[in-house]
């Protein structure tokens, strides 16, 4: 004869459901990135544009920036500074403090940095003139009408685009000034393809700008495991 066992009472199958949902919470953790101060990170789900005043300067390629009231750490993307202990270091952070502290910038990002969490972003500061105000004539360039120009051919004007006209300012990429001042590495690791990086490192190594005016530089991501 076979013996069956009697039913389970309401509140011990609560009872058992609860304890298998606590055992089940226990085994899922969080994840690294989303606790406070871990240094890894995942990447950002949108880009992320906000405009905010630059609260502080950590060295050469980093910043904090106000955003709505929360003090957001933002690396510039696509270079890399040398470290504040290697040569052109302590240059590099006053050469972007004094190109951005206090000032009101632009952020554009969308990746966040898995070492240490922070926005990988494009950081724009606008240029001396104001959006509104237009810059300098352009003269032109091929042609002089008037014969009055020796270091431009007789005749008619080009086209259009090279008659005299006003520039309009433009906001100033920070990451590449630094890496036109030769004070920080366009990191090709990170941006293998960017190629207005690479021409401003060709342009500032030429010139022994910064950095380059050392025989041997050692780039930031070689110094680092060293110095550790």
């Amino acid at each position: 004869m076979k013996s069956t066992s009697p039913p389970m009472p309401p509140t011990a199958s609560l009872t058992v459901a609860a304890a298998a949902v606590a055992l089940l919470a226990s085994l899922v953790t969080t994840p690294a990135w989303a606790q406070t101060g871990s240094s890894a990170a995942p990447l950002a789900s949108r880009p992320q544009v906000f405009s905010g005043k630059v609260l502080r300067v950590t060295d050469g390629d980093t910043l904090v920036v106000e955003n709505q009231g929360r003090a957001v750490t933002v690396r510039l993307r696509g270079i890399d500074a040398p470290q504040l202990s290697q040569p052109y270091g302590a240059e590099a952070r006053k050469q972007l403090y004094g190109a951005v502290f206090g000032k009101t910038v632009r952020v554009e990002g969308s990746r966040r940095d898995r070492a240490t969490g922070f926005l990988l972003a494009d950081v724009f500061v606008l240029s001396e003139d104001t959006p509104q105000k237009a810059g300098p004539l352009v003269p032109p360039r091929t042609h002089d009408p008037t014969g009055t120009r020796p270091d431009l051919p007789k005749g008619l004007p080009g086209p259009r685009g090279d008659l005299p006209r006003r520039t309009l300012a433009r906001d100033l990429n920070v990451g590449q000034e630094m890496v036109r001042a030769g004070l920080a590495w366009a990191d090709v690791r990170s941006v293998p393809r960017d190629k207005a990086l690479a021409d401003l490192q060709a342009e500032a190594r030429g010139a022994k700008r910064g950095l380059w005016a050392t025989a041997r530089p050692t780039p930031p991501w070689q110094f680092r495991p060293t110095s550790r």
